[in-house]
């Protein structure tokens, strides 16, 4: 039962790396970092991105299984969006609901429930001349609710994704007309986003 406990708390702490970039001891710009003296900038800018939450929930099933855990299948349904602002600023709207199904040992079945929703910004900058963004003074409004069902007993958790004022993660951009893929430091999954405007 322990290795279930632990399951049902670290998988929500891999999606919440993988799909907020929020976490904790990202760098600061570095010297010299701006959001306008980057070729890719007039590519990321005035567009709303969203993420490919079937993709994303590929990643994390691929992820958790090849590091043992019995996960049998990962389901993703609702939204992400990021948006970049010429002045230095970007943000993003959540509301996302992961579903992680999971066999326990006494044959039951281990369903959990993800959903988070809720804005967050951020002030961002290129560090120097490469494709990597740094962000500062990110204030996130973002709320996850957790529940675990093992054949219809449930259990539900609230939790805020608290960091305000900190650094997020640097990222890892590329982007090409309507595509950006993007990957924060410490993540092992690489996101994919597509413009719809």
């Amino acid at each position: 039962m322990f290795k279930h406990r632990v399951l049902a708390i670290s998988a929500p702490l891999v999606l919440l790396t993988a799909l907020t970039g929020c976490t904790p001891g990202g760098g600061s710009p570095a010297g010299g970092g701006t959001a306008s003296g980057h070729s890719d900038t007039a590519c990321i800018q005035g567009k709303n991105w969203d993420l490919d939450v079937s993709d994303d929930a590929a990643q994390i099933l691929s992820y958790l299984q090849s590091h043992g855990s019995p996960i049998t299948s990962v389901t993703g349904s609702g939204s992400q969006q990021i948006f970049f602002h010429q002045a230095g600023t970007m943000g993003s709207t959540t509301d996302l609901t992961f579903v992680m199904v999971s066999p326990l040992s006494s044959g039951k079945t281990l369903t959990m429930t993800e959903h988070q929703s809720g804005p967050a910004n951020s002030e961002w900058a290129w560090q120097g001349d490469t494709n990597v963004i740094s962000f500062t003074g990110w204030v996130s409004n973002v709320v996850v609710k957790t529940t675990a069902d093992i054949d219809g007993t449930q259990q539900s958790v609230d939790s805020p994704i608290g960091q305000d004022g900190g650094d997020g993660a640097d990222m890892t951009v590329t982007c090409s007309g309507n595509t950006l893929t993007t990957m924060s430091a410490g993540s092992p999954f690489t996101m994919h986003w597509t413009a719809s405007h």
